[in-house]
C-alpha cells in the first residue's frame, strides 16, 4: 500500500481522472489512514459526478460504501448514514441494506432498521 499511496500522490495533483483518486484512496484505506482516505473518495465522487448522468452505477456505489466504510472508522455514525442514504433504496446491495439497518437502530429509528433488515433478508435469507 505504501508505495501505490506515493505513487498516487505524485499523480493526484493534477489529475481529473476519478480513477487515480480512488486508487489513491484504496492505497491510504488499506494503511489504515481512514480521514485522508475519506478525502481522495469523495474527490473521486466529486468527479464521477455529472448532472446529465444518472447516478447510481455499481462503481459508484461502491465508491459511496467506501466512503461510508471510513466515516464508520472514523466514528462519523451520522454521515456513514447520510452518505449510505444517497444511494437509492433498489439499488442498494446487501451490505447497504444491513449496515443502514444497524445505524437506523443505534439512533433509535425501528422502523427504518426493521425496513432495513427486511429488504436485506429478501436479497439473502441467511444476512441477517
Amino acid at each position: 500500500y505504501p508505495s501505490a499511496a506515493a505513487l498516487a500522490s505524485f499523480l493526484i495533483a493534477n489529475h481529473t481522472d476519478p480513477e487515480v483518486h480512488r486508487t489513491y484512496g484504496h492505497a491510504l484505506f488499506g494503511m489504515g489512514e481512514h480521514k485522508r482516505a475519506l478525502a481522495a473518495y469523495k474527490s473521486a465522487l466529486d468527479l464521477m459526478w455529472k448532472p446529465a448522468e444518472s447516478v447510481g452505477g455499481a462503481e459508484w456505489t461502491e465508491l459511496v460504501w467506501r466512503v461510508a466504510e471510513c466515516q464508520r472508522l472514523t466514528n462519523d455514525f451520522i454521515g456513514q448514514k447520510m452518505t449510505l442514504e444517497r444511494i437509492k433504496a433498489p439499488q442498494r446491495p446487501l451490505k447497504v441494506n444491513v449496515a443502514l439497518g444497524g445505524l437506523y437502530r443505534r439512533f433509535g429509528s425501528d422502523a427504518f432498521a426493521i425496513a432495513s433488515f427486511q429488504e436485506a433478508l429478501v436479497q439473502n435469507p441467511f444476512a441477517v
